[in-house]
């Protein structure tokens, strides 16, 4: 996991370089706000498998892939345009998926926060919209679940992670200050179990689709 977080600061730090040669953008609009509606879509199954500390061979007959289900949330962002086709973007997402493992006995719904710190790329193709894209890094915080087994209700609690993750996006104007903001990004979040009895990732790595309104300022 630090080996993955080093790779994507990395990544930062060589596209900052850039910066200094990029033109330099007018003082008017370097700022935008973006407040979006956001649907989550884990694109991995939650992997449970029997295993104890240094086993690895887990028991088949009791391995399973558990369901993770879509949810919808909202999300919220900064960036700061530092050149003309370069920008910082700083933000928040709030999401509550449910997930279900029926060997373990729950479904529950858990909450899922990711925090993310990008850099955006401004193409320039056209007046009338703005394509941008480029890499994030991600912690993310999640909540607990609610386990039941034989009716002894238990809560296990899930490992934030710092990881990485990539953006795109377009904004639409509608004059000065108001866009129509439409973004995807891809997460690559292993979220590990902290739990006494088993070892296994939830795996959600989710594609979160947005839409909303933006504001340039």
């Amino acid at each position: 996991m630090l080996s993955r977080f080093v790779r994507t600061i990395s990544v930062f730090v060589i596209a900052l370089l850039v910066l200094a040669a990029a033109p330099a953008l007018a003082q008017e609009n370097r700022h935008t706000i973006r407040i979006n509606a956001g649907y989550f879509v884990p694109t991995d199954d939650i992997d449970i498998r029997d295993t104890e500390p240094g086993d690895d061979e887990p028991d088949p007959e009791v391995s399973q892939n558990n369901e993770f289900r879509n949810t919808y949330g909202a999300k919220l962002a900064y960036e700061f345009r530092f050149a003309e086709r370069i920008g910082a973007e700083i933000g928040a997402g709030y999401f509550r998926p449910k997930i279900r493992a029926p060997f373990f006995g729950y479904e529950d719904r858990i909450r899922v926060i990711p925090i993310h710190a990008a850099l955006l790329f401004h193409l320039g193709l056209s007046d009338r919209f703005d394509f941008y894209f480029g890499p994030q890094a991600v912690y993310m915080s999640y909540g607990e679940i609610n386990v039941r087994p034989a009716d002894d209700t238990q809560v296990w609690e899930l490992e934030n992670e710092f990881t990485w993750g990539g953006k795109v996006g377009i904004d639409i104007p509608f004059g000065e200050t108001f866009t129509l903001n439409i973004a995807a990004e891809y997460i690559a979040a292993d979220a590990k179990l902290d739990s006494p009895v088993t070892d296994y990732e939830i795996r959600p790595r989710p594609l979160v689709v947005s839409a909303g309104a933006s504001f340039r300022f």
